[in-house]
């Protein structure tokens, strides 16, 4: 982690598709040194989490949600931190979780047809692909999660399922009613940088530090996000996406951090 990372604000638990349980998130992150971190489970709130702000074991901890929406023809990735419980977001993200376990529960039996396999797997509230090609790889000699997403369930693979996600729109009011600081998730690891980052006038972020890797590093653009940024008002996010146990691979300085929280505090 870097000195100058206080706050790593995109955090997956196992209440989604994450190998950590809240307790050791914050564990690992005070460890670390950690000032905040952000759960932002896929579609989910966290259930252990009962305000927008906490704080547990020296650390703040920030109650998000990531969420999956069309924006026109493309999908993206939302980013809502300090949500508060509403009865529409809550109807929401149910409807996102049904879709999630069926689409699982479809994915599980075409993948054991075809392996000729039992992965073992009860579909669940917050299951995901990694949690499916981890089973896969368990139960499968010679396969690895990264083979498993390139050949058998990444988009456009043979066991690969669609599921129903919001509507951009939708899903930006909704947040906006739930008092929730809206940032748009790892802009660059979309196809299209342009059509992902059409609605950011609607946004009050973008994730600007992100660890995206080797085969997409060369073209983050940070300039571009900052001008981005100024031209249209937003704060700068950033988060390693932890899905492991490994903490603070991206995130945002003392002074971004100040900014964001300020913005966090009025939001809503």
């Amino acid at each position: 982690m870097s000195s100058s990372i206080c706050a790593d604000l995109h955090i997956h638990t196992d209440a989604s598709d994450g190998q950590m349980c809240l307790r050791e998130v914050v564990g690992t992150a005070a460890q670390i040194g950690l000032r905040a971190i952000a759960i932002t489970d896929h579609d989910r709130l966290h259930p252990q989490l009962d305000a927008r702000i906490s704080h547990s074991g020296g650390v703040e901890v920030i109650r998000g949600v990531e969420i999956r929406v069309t924006l026109d023809d493309v999908r993206v990735d939302l980013l809502g931190y300090g949500v508060t419980r509403t009865p529409q977001l809550d109807a929401m993200l149910r409807r996102i979780q049904r879709s999630r376990i069926e689409r699982a529960a479809a994915m599980i039996r075409s993948l054991e047809d075809a392996l000729d396999v039992t992965l073992g797997l009860s579909p669940s509230p917050g299951i995901g692909r990694p949690t499916i090609a981890a089973a896969v790889v368990a139960a499968v000699d010679g396969y690895t999660i990264d083979r498993v997403f390139t050949e058998l369930i990444g988009a456009d693979c043979p066991h690969y399922v669609r599921r129903w996600v919001p509507d951009a729109a939708v899903a930006i009011d909704t947040l906006r009613a739930a008092d929730a600081l809206i940032s748009l998730a790892h802009p660059y690891r979309y196809p299209d940088f342009d059509a992902a980052t059409a609605a950011i006038d609607r946004l009050d972020a973008i994730e600007a530090f992100y660890p995206y890797g080797t085969d997409r590093q060369d073209l983050v653009d940070l300039g571009r996000l900052e001008q981005m940024a100024a031209a249209a008002d937003l704060l700068l996010t950033g988060g390693s996406d932890a899905h492991g146990r490994t903490l603070g691979a991206a995130g945002v300085d003392v002074q971004t951090y100040d900014r964001f929280r300020s913005a966090l505090m009025h939001a809503g």
